[in-house]
Formats: C-alpha cells, sequence, structure tokens
C-alpha cells in the first residue's frame, strides 16, 4: 500500500487534483491558462509558474481554488504579459508534494474547458 501522508504531518505524497489547459485569449492577447481542481475539496496556497521558451518566468498566486472550480490566468493578471503557446506551466498547492505540469498549445482543436 502506498503512502498517502507524509508521515502525519498532513502532507499528501501524491499530485494536487489539478488539471491544466488553455485557450485562446478573446482579446487576441496570448493564451489564458485553465487551471481546474478536479476534486470536492478546496485547495489553499494555488502557486502557478510559467516560463516562455525564450526564458521568460512569471509566477501568480491565489489564496484558495474552490472543490471544482476553475481559475483563469492571462494578460490581464500578469501585468500585461502574454502567455505565448509554448510555455511550460507548473502548479503547485499546499498540502501535496507534487505538481502538476503542462505546455500551452497553440491550435484551437487541443483547448478544451475542464
Amino acid at each position: 500500500m502506498a503512502a498517502a501522508l507524509l508521515w502525519g504531518c498532513g502532507v499528501e505524497v501524491t499530485d494536487p487534483p489539478i488539471e491544466v489547459h488553455s485557450r485562446d485569449s478573446l482579446i487576441g492577447a496570448g493564451r489564458i491558462i485553465q487551471v481546474s481542481n478536479t476534486s470536492n475539496q478546496a485547495l489553499s496556497k494555488i502557486e502557478v509558474q510559467i516560463e516562455s521558451p525564450a526564458g521568460e518566468e512569471r509566477r501568480f498566486t491565489h489564496d484558495t481554488l474552490e472543490g471544482f472550480e476553475t481559475l483563469e490566468i492571462g494578460w490581464k493578471r500578469l501585468g500585461g504579459w502574454e502567455i505565448p503557446t509554448g510555455a511550460d506551466v507548473t502548479v503547485r498547492c499546499e498540502g501535496y508534494l507534487g505538481s502538476v505540469t503542462a505546455t500551452v498549445t497553440a491550435s484551437a482543436a487541443n483547448d478544451s474547458s475542464p
């Protein structure tokens, strides 16, 4: 049986229950990242790290992501920085040792809403 908690300190050894997708910005300003909580439990201290193919990096934090809630992050929340296609996204949250990673896609055919 795999350990679900790290020796009683309340930290899950697994990745957080999060899915990451992207879509076009409605105003044509880069891409929008969609971070979805796939569980019915709230997640705390969400940290989203975005790194462009050119090496530029931005971080965004969010206090709480309620159960089944989706957070959208784009140029407005990143101070005018447009998220480029090919950017790598890493999402972490409190209580989980793992992280969720994804790459921002270009094709509208690959877009999906959780």
